[in-house]
């Protein structure tokens, strides 16, 4: 009789647990949103495919092609700690129809005053060499070597003016792995702060006429209107230059509430 009680207040006491009202779940962090626009420009001009413009060293260059991976967006607080883009990768490309601005919506971003954000050019190793292919990441976009198994980073194609004028081609394929070029920007103190729900807008300026060299500490120098210029740079040491010199493409505008 005495195991029969027992075994009711056990039975009893797990049926009391089943209906145990548990404590509400803590509320969610808050969060807000902020969009990062990239404008691509060549100087002070808005960049458009079939347009003449003057490089740094000089040689008047139109564009025919120009596109370019970013990837890992972030954002870093003054102590050093990140918010990342999950499965961050961009493919901007600056189409027939003149667009050359484009704008990344990263959601749930941490309240907070961020004083960096940050961003690379081109694919990390695990990604370059990864198995998924959807999205920007699809080799349809031409932006992947087949026989390299490696995407382009950076594609800038089309023509310059020679001495006599007549037109000469150029070519510039950025791939590989050591191609790979991480970008940090900071902000100005106050320039990013979010409250919960609040949407602010980054713009970031990224200056092709930059790629071209021309400037102190440039990674190479293109200067085409010459005999030995470098007019098809596919990889190798030029192609390590050219990714030194998109690095220093990218600066921060205005930060806007939305």
């Amino acid at each position: 009789m005495r195991l029969m009680i027992c075994a009711g207040w056990a039975i009893a006491s797990l049926v009391a647990a089943s209906f145990r009202v548990l404590p509400p779940d803590p509320p969610a962090a808050p969060t807000a949103e902020v969009r990062v626009r990239v404008r691509n420009v060549f100087g002070a001009e808005r960049l458009q495919l079939h347009q003449s413009y003057t490089t740094l060293p000089g040689d008047v260059v139109e564009l025919t092609r120009y596109a370019y991976y970013l990837s890992n967006l972030r954002l870093q607080r003054a102590d050093g700690t990140e918010w990342r883009e999950p499965r961050s990768w961009h493919l901007l490309e600056v189409d027939e129809d003149g667009t050359s601005d484009f704008t990344f919506v990263l959601a749930g971003v941490p309240v907070g005053e961020y004083t960096a954000i940050g961003f690379a050019v081109g694919l990390d190793s695990l990604v370059n060499h990864g198995p998924d292919r959807a999205g920007p990441l699809n080799p349809d976009f031409g932006m992947f070597w087949q026989w390299e198994s490696d995407y382009v980073f950076l594609k800038c194609e089309g023509y310059f003016q020679k001495p006599a004028r007549e037109l000469g081609a150029f070519v510039y394929h950025v791939a590989r792995d050591g191609c790979y070029r991480p970008v940090t920007l900071p902000l100005a103190p106050g320039q990013l702060v979010l409250s919960a729900g609040a949407a602010k807008t980054v713009e970031v300026t990224a200056d092709a006429r930059q790629l071209f060299g021309g400037f102190p500490k440039a990674g190479l120098t293109l200067k085409l209107a010459q005999a030995d210029s470098a007019a098809s740079i596919m990889a190798g040491r030029n192609a390590a230059g050219l990714a030194d010199n998109y690095a220093r493409m990218f600066s921060v505008g205005k930060v806007l509430s939305q």
